[in-house]
């Protein structure tokens, strides 16, 4: 891609296929987080919304995963997005609000039955387990309800970085403002 002002809504349009196509590659961000201990958190979720008007990525998590607590004591996060087949990776910075129940309520509201049973689980995520068998998903809906939570990360930098044989190219957004300041930056 060689013109920097196209690499933006290239990348949007990436971010929307993820948030609108359960089978995009760019469905299943990885969530950095600075962490609570020595190491930093990653892991995996799943990409629910895109407001690219708000520069805004939703997520879904239970609230008693640890990665809430490393939240709330660091909201700074990064989402990484990489698409093999197409060797694009997105990269977004910013900080992660934590919403709160009205907004969970909505989002709980039109979530698929099949969603809404991982938040079932009867213990907390990362709880050490004798057998795979003891994480039944037993919790009544309410409770159910309860720990789940609607993670936003309103980012305020994007990279996209396009490994395409031949034409390798990495590009930079970045806002302060409304309007971003765009460059190209070395691969």
């Amino acid at each position: 891609m060689a013109d920097l002002h196209a690499v933006l809504p290239a990348a949007f349009a990436c971010l929307a296929e993820g948030a609108a196509d359960p089978a995009s590659a760019f469905r299943n961000p990885a969530l950095a987080t600075a962490g609570l201990g020595a190491a930093p958190g990653l892991r995996t979720l799943v990409l629910r919304r895109f407001a690219p008007d708000l520069r805004v990525a939703e997520l879904h998590t239970d609230a008693r995963s640890p990665k809430i607590a490393a939240l709330r004591a660091d909201p700074g996060a990064a989402l990484l997005f990489w698409h093999a087949e197409r060797r694009v990776q997105i990269r977004l910075e910013g900080r992660v609000m934590i919403a709160g129940a009205a907004e969970a309520d909505e989002a709980w509201a039109v979530l698929p039955a099949s969603s809404r049973a991982t938040y079932a689980v009867t213990l907390p995520p990362g709880t050490p387990i004798a057998d795979p068998a003891e994480a039944r998903q037993d919790l009544p809906p309410d409770a159910a309800r309860a720990v789940f939570t609607v993670l936003r990360l309103g980012f305020d930098t994007l990279e996209y970085l396009s490994l395409a044989r031949g034409a390798h190219c990495r590009a930079r957004f970045g806002w302060s403002g409304d309007t971003p300041t765009a460059t190209w930056l070395v691969p």
